[in-house]
């Protein structure tokens, strides 16, 4: 964890992730808002995690029954002490503690900001000795029941998984996915349309579309698209839907002008 001892006081910048925690040299603040009763000089942080010598923190609220001496942050969506496992929503219920483990960095993709800084939120797959886990953020995090434990593993963009009788989306069976030749079609790290060798996907449901035509439509050089349009020889979609040209063309003009204005 890093410490603010390292960072000049009044070391704040909305736009800037790394530095939502800072303090003014008597208090420590997440944005604006204080954390009360926080030591400035003995905290450290790691994300949306925080602790000082007495107390642990999630964002700006204090983390009851939180275990100081053992408390450490797996990712950017988990922490652990001796007793729980945490999360922004709340702790893991029975989960394992000797056996939890994360499987990727917990993070997916929300947008770049007008910095051109990529933000993102807590989604994330994690494991223990009896159960898979999944986070997204609609509250606290589910187990993903009948899933194969051994052969359980994320693609780490926070979204996708696998195992070796299914693919997942958002924590979903993909239902008739074909695990052997199942694929993203975009590399970008917030695209949900995916396809085997007989469909398409968008999230964790197939659309009906004409397969070999069907394509994302991606701003030249994009690193992240605001709007997830694609097209195929008879129609036009957002977010698997089918939709207008004209609306096609508005979304199209807007991911162009987001990816100048963000320098993405």
């Amino acid at each position: 964890m890093k410490s603010l001892k390292d960072r000049p006081f009044n070391d704040f910048d909305e736009t800037n992730p790394e530095t939502q925690f800072w303090t003014d040299g008597t208090k420590v603040y997440n944005g604006v808002n204080s954390l009360r009763g926080a030591n400035p000089k003995t905290f450290l942080y790691d994300g949306i995690f925080g602790k000082d010598d007495k107390k642990c923190f999630c964002g700006e609220s204090w983390i009851k029954d939180a275990d100081n001496q053992t408390f450490k942050v797996l990712n950017y969506t988990y922490a652990i002490d001796k007793n729980y496992v945490h999360t922004i929503t709340g702790k893991v219920k029975d989960a394992d503690i000797e056996s939890f483990k994360i499987l990727d960095d917990g993070k997916f993709l929300l947008w770049y900001n007008r910095m051109g800084i990529a933000e993102y939120t807590f989604y994330g797959y994690a494991k223990d000795k009896r159960n898979i886990y999944y986070h997204n953020y609609e509250g606290k995090p589910k187990i993903i029941k009948n899933a194969d434990l051994e052969s359980f593993s994320s693609f780490n963009d926070g979204y996708f998984a696998k195992d070796k009788n299914n693919i997942y989306g958002n924590g979903k069976i993909i239902k008739k996915a074909d695990i052997g030749n199942w694929k993203k079609i975009s590399e970008l790290p917030d695209s949900l349309y995916s396809k085997d060798k007989k469909r398409i996907f968008y999230a964790f449901w197939e659309i009906d579309t004409d397969y070999e035509s069907f394509k994302p439509e991606i701003p030249k050089n994009a690193k992240y698209s605001n709007h997830q349009i694609a097209r195929d020889k008879n129609h036009f979609y957002e977010n698997g839907e089918i939709i207008t040209k004209e609306r096609f063309n508005e979304l199209n003009d807007r991911n162009i002008k987001y990816c100048t204005q963000h320098r993405i």
